[in-house]
């Protein structure tokens, strides 16, 4: 798997590779974007001052003006208008508590735990054993899934309900049969994605790692939202309409809490700025991690023959993050910000609109388009973690990159995250199903037993989703970067590994638009043949 250049364009004096050998991740880099940084850290700031405030201001009885005795009591906010006499609509029935889940909590949840690592464990040793069967599975659940709520509504007598999962069915079989060339193509990068992890499992432990940090990272933010909203006093209860023996009612007689919280005027303000910069936050984490996950994996990618995985690859690339491109990294997250931000007003549209044929043709058009810049964002990071760049020129050679190598990446862009979701949910449901069986049946049967038993299915399907979730990001950022490390590596006509270039290189396959064939050199490396015209790498050089 040695890497070699090819032989047209390497001779011509203004041939300059886009794979320049070590130098790539030197450590040693420029600081790129830095204005970002600054504002992202003047923004925390912000929030820091508005803590400061908010603590200095807020109501010292907070703790007790909004305890559940304090707002049930009417004497404490009295309403200027009289009370209604309306009665108190009481609930019949007794609903079944799961005690036995309470008294067996911690055991629950270390079983849930340890039901969801080994969950984890199984999920990487399947798509490592067979990607191909794991894609198989993946794609015939997300056809059945909607297939048997129809046929389930048809043989209740309700077609019009069963209609419309039908109609998703056969939509889904009908793309996912239209794609399974690119979902052939999926099960390899996974298949690939798997041996890199296992190569370099510290990518686990660091992931993890700046997950944690970044808990740390927005609990300040949280913290402040917290104190602002300390600033207020007790009013009445707008929902309120009478008081009957004691117990205040709303209009249609339903128990209601008598006094409610009301912020003064500067808190929704400040609240809504500091969910601003604690989104920005959180993307800016996973960005990190994505930037982190990417670097290293292509210092894998990349590693010359025979030498195994690279030491300190993961270091590196997360000195490079924190350090260099942490600008880069301000820059895309907040460019990720604006679009959940946009979806968020899109998604408030379409339900304000609904049945608004326009509505619905403009919110579809916007996302498809928010999508795209979400994609050419994230593979905007994994450039820039390989080479060094600045945001917007990596994400501008990403398109570049991509748009020269002809590449097919809408398998790429959407399919990894379809399969390893719906390989998540089918076996977080089976656990979560096989919890609740198990701890019925041990419990003994009786109602507080079932009723126990869905409480640590639950908790079991929590947290074997939570960890599988999280490993098929890492899993997602290691697909991505063996991706566009491959389109780099083919731009500047080389072939650095032979297996990943094999995956592309399928005869007959629709993503194989190689320059030409994989042919082994004198040194017993691997390039491509030269094509009758000039190499893509060349051709980049001719333009600049």
């Amino acid at each position: 798997m040695g890497r070699s250049q090819g032989a047209e364009g390497a001779d011509s004096p203004d041939y300059e590779p886009l794979i320049p050998g070590g130098s790539l991740f030197a450590t040693a880099r420029p600081r790129r974007d830095s204005f970002w940084a600054y504002l992202w850290a003047l923004a925390l700031a912000g929030v820091v001052v508005g803590a400061v405030y908010g603590g200095k201001n807020m109501n010292p009885d907070f703790g007790s003006l909004i305890s559940p005795s304090y707002l049930a009591d009417p004497s404490h906010c009295p309403a200027d208008r009289a009370d209604g006499g309306r009665r108190l609509l009481l609930a019949d029935g007794e609903v079944a508590q799961p005690t036995f889940f309470f008294q067996a909590a911690g055991a629950c949840t270390a079983v849930s735990i340890a039901g969801g690592l080994g969950l984890a464990l199984l999920a990487l040793y399947l798509f490592k054993r067979s990607p191909e069967g794991m894609v198989r599975a993946s794609v015939a659940l997300q056809v059945a899934i909607p297939a048997s709520l129809a046929l389930a509504a048809f043989l209740g007598g309700a077609p019009a309900a069963g209609l419309p999962f039908a109609l998703l069915a056969a939509v889904l079989a009908i793309t996912l049969y239209l794609y399974r060339s690119q979902l052939a193509l999926v099960a390899k990068l996974l298949g690939i994605s798997v041996r890199a992890l296992a190569d370099q499992p510290g990518i686990i432990l660091a992931a993890l790692g700046l997950q944690l940090f970044g808990l740390l990272l927005i609990a300040p933010t949280v913290a402040a939202m917290l104190l602002a909203f300390a600033n207020g006093a007790v009013v009445p209860n707008p929902s309120r309409a009478g008081v009957d023996s004691g117990v205040c009612v709303d209009s249609a007689g339903r128990e209601v809490v008598c006094c409610s919280w009301q912020v003064d005027g500067w808190v929704p303000g400040f609240m809504g700025y500091a969910g601003l910069v604690a989104t920005w936050t959180t993307l800016l984490v996973f960005a990190t991690k994505m930037f982190v996950i990417a670097g290293a994996t292509a210092q894998w990618y990349f590693s010359p023959a025979g030498q195994g995985p690279p030491k300190g690859a993961v270091l590196l690339s997360a000195r490079h993050a924190l350090g260099p491109s942490f600008g880069s990294l301000c820059l895309a997250s907040w460019l990720l910000t604006l679009i959940s931000y946009a979806r968020a007003a899109l998604d408030k549209i379409r339900q304000d609109n609904q049945g608004n044929f326009c509505a619905v043709v403009l919110t579809a058009c916007l996302d498809f388009l928010y999508a795209i810049f979400e994609a050419v964002t994230k593979f905007g990071v994994v450039r820039a973690a390989i080479t060094g760049e600045a945001f917007m020129d990596a994400c501008r050679g990403t398109v570049d990159l991509l748009a020269r190598n002809m590449l097919d990446t809408v398998g790429v862009w959407w399919l990894p995250g379809l399969i390893l979701q719906s390989t998540a949910f089918m076996l977080s449901s089976a656990w979560g199903l096989a919890a609740f069986w198990g701890a019925s049946r041990w419990w003994g049967g009786s109602r507080a037993a079932v009723a126990s038993g869905v409480a640590l299915g639950v908790l079991a399907w929590l947290f074997a989703f939570i960890v599988l979730a999280f490993v098929n990001s890492v899993l997602l950022n290691m697909v991505d970067a063996c991706y566009v490390s491959f389109a780099m590596d083919r731009d500047a006509a080389a072939v650095t590994r032979s297996d990943v270039h094999a995956v592309f290189s399928t005869p007959g396959a629709p993503w194989s638009k190689g320059p030409g064939a994989v042919v082994e050199q004198p040194d017993e490396g691997y390039a491509y043949a030269a094509p009758p015209s000039a190499p893509p790498a060349a051709a980049y050089a001719a333009r600049v």
